[in-house]
């Protein structure tokens, strides 16, 4: 099955931000909120785990509470990498905690604010019967008019560096995953089958050199607000990597056009944690439909 035949079904079809699209997505956790859902009780559960004080650790596990302490939202590969600078003993214990949180996670997963928050949007769509929109404004107007001129200029970098004028960015609508509530509209596929593009065309060209000037080691040079989007779309589109692409119209050469790729191999622990949380919130979300006899 070639990537074509692959977007032969019936929401892949529709045009997104359409009131159809609006609605094929009610009712589903989507990808675009992954950000929302993710808890990060798992790294903070890695310390308590351990029974053991920040002074009377090893190196590895200092600099795992010194992660926690100062950069919560860090990585497990880095954490993991910090491990390995410790002694024998302390990378153990340290892993053996973390295969209990990792447990405990998906047995004691708890709604943050923005996942709660997310829950009520959803089921007050099911309740309305339409879609809500919550937030309007003249940023996201003006990266809806200008993602159609990313994607072209994408496609022209795609065929530049793959050396094939044919590369090509194909236009998608909503996925899900089969026997789940959970779903995706990436901003396109790519030809080749393996990967999706995550275009942003932030209004401030400001805002688009953070991306430009965002270190490569941190997070592959992704700005941490759109990671889990990125991850998740290409996890539940069952792809290979994700490029987060950003552009600006006003912005002139080499600087116009942003792409920073991300390969799910590279980063197998943070994969399976948001997976973790994506069923785990979706089993909320499916207990609540229950309780509210939401039909």
């Amino acid at each position: 099955m070639d990537i074509y035949e692959e977007l032969a079904g019936d929401s892949t079809q529709i045009n997104q931000n359409s009131l159809d699209w609006g609605i094929v997505r009610m009712g589903n956790v989507t990808g675009s909120r992954f950000q929302d859902v993710i808890t990060k009780q798992e790294l903070h559960k890695i310390y308590s785990l351990t029974g053991k004080e920040p002074e009377r650790i090893s190196k590895g596990g200092q600099l795992i509470i010194d992660f926690l302490k100062t950069k919560p939202e860090a990585m497990e590969p880095e954490i993991i990498e910090a491990c390995k600078l410790g002694s024998a003993s302390s990378i153990a214990t340290l892993e053996k905690a973390e295969v209990v949180a990792r447990r405990e996670v998906s047995q004691n997963y708890k709604l943050t604010k923005g996942a709660n928050s997310y829950l009520n949007h959803i089921l007050a769509e099911m309740v309305a019967g339409q879609p809500i929109n919550d937030v309007k404004s003249h940023v996201i107007d003006w990266g809806n008019k200008y993602e159609d001129q990313a994607r072209r200029e994408y496609r022209a970098y795609l065929q530049k560096i793959n050396n094939d004028p044919m590369f090509d960015v194909i236009e998608t609508g909503f996925h899900t995953i089969e026997g789940h509530k959970i779903g995706c509209s990436p901003d396109g596929i790519n030809s080749d089958g393996k990967g999706i593009p995550e275009f942003k065309c932030p209004f401030s060209e400001a805002v688009h050199m953070g991306y430009f000037r965002k270190d490569i080691k941190d997070l592959f040079g992704i700005p941490a607000e759109y990671f889990a989007q990125c991850i998740g779309n290409a996890w539940v589109l069952k792809k290979v990597y994700c490029d987060f692409v950003s552009f600006n119209p006003r912005v002139k050469g080499k600087f116009r056009l942003i792409v920073r790729r991300v390969y799910l191999r590279d980063i197998p622990a943070y994969v399976q944690n948001l997976q973790r949380c994506v069923f785990s919130f979706e089993r909320i979300l499916k207990q609540e439909v229950e309780r509210l006899q939401i039909t």
